[in-house]
């Protein structure tokens, strides 16, 4: 937050609450103080201007104004856009009665006209001169306002012209080039349409493309899996058989043992139901 201003800037400045809160927009010519006011205005009084006028008594301007108090010498802001300061009028503000949380600066900005100027042309009617006019200035503000530095400007195009003198031969040559232009340039359009048209449908042919791969890939991809899940099952099953296989031999082993240990002989050998039992017990184990 400033605590004070500076000459030539211009302001737009509240004073404080107890002055019914005044307010100024002014042009900062100078800084004086209350001593030097009444040499260069002897008719203007301080107390008069801030204080009486306000009903605010003498203790009051004493708070507030003494010698060495800083007064600005302010002109009055006659118009914003244009810039424009009134000289005529002149006005004094002490640096104590202002409220600089509520007073603010003006920043000086320009507005910049472009000129453009265009080769000979002839109408032979004022309406068809005015209807000249307006599609020139609708295309003028078009092409300018979708320019990247004057994107956020609302651009207007006035019209002047200047009286000229030519020849027929010369207004038929500008016509028959203008006219020469003008094609070349709508074929070049529509080449560029063409173009960006024949582009979008390269685009989306690789796209449906790209798209019927990536499903044949999600096809195989599921195909494949499923067929691992079949050799893992598959793998599963072999490894329980090999173990059952494993444990039968090792039964007959054992039976085979006994037999040739004598355990078994031809009266008491065991029947096919028990070496079937026995042999299921020990797959139980």
């Amino acid at each position: 937050m400033a605590t004070s201003l500076l000459v030539q800037t211009c302001y737009h400045i509240e004073l404080y609450t107890a002055w019914k809160n005044t307010k100024f927009d002014v042009q900062v010519v100078g800084i004086v103080n209350p001593s030097t006011i009444a040499e260069l205005d002897p008719s203007y009084s301080l107390k008069k201007e801030y204080f009486t006028a306000y009903n605010l008594g003498v203790a009051t301007y004493a708070k507030y104004i003494n010698t060495s108090t800083l007064v600005y010498v302010v002109k009055p802001i006659k118009s914003y856009d244009p810039k424009a300061i009134d000289e005529e009028k002149r006005y004094y503000i002490p640096e104590t009665l202002i409220d600089f949380t509520r007073s603010y600066a003006y920043i000086s900005a320009r507005r910049y006209n472009f000129v453009a100027n265009t080769g000979i042309k002839h109408y032979p009617n004022v309406l068809d001169e005015e209807a000249f006019f307006k599609v020139a200035r609708k295309s003028v503000s078009k092409v300018v306002g979708a320019l990247s530095p004057f994107i956020a400007d609302n651009v207007s195009t006035d019209v002047t012209y200047v009286d000229v003198l030519t020849t027929q031969s010369v207004l038929d040559g500008i016509s028959e080039l203008s006219e020469k232009l003008i094609s070349l340039q709508e074929q070049a359009t529509k080449q560029a349409k063409d173009n960006t048209e024949e582009s979008e449908r390269n685009l989306y042919i690789q796209r449906q493309k790209a798209i019927s791969s990536q499903e044949t890939y999600l096809a195989a991809q599921t195909e494949l899996l499923a067929q691992l899940n079949v050799v893992k099952a598959q793998e599963t099953e072999n490894t329980k058989l090999n173990a059952t296989l494993n444990s039968i031999k090792a039964t007959i082993v054992e039976i085979v043992s006994l037999i040739r240990a004598g355990t078994y002989s031809v009266d008491n050998f065991p029947t096919f139901e028990e070496l079937w039992a026995q042999a299921e017990e020990n797959l139980n184990k």
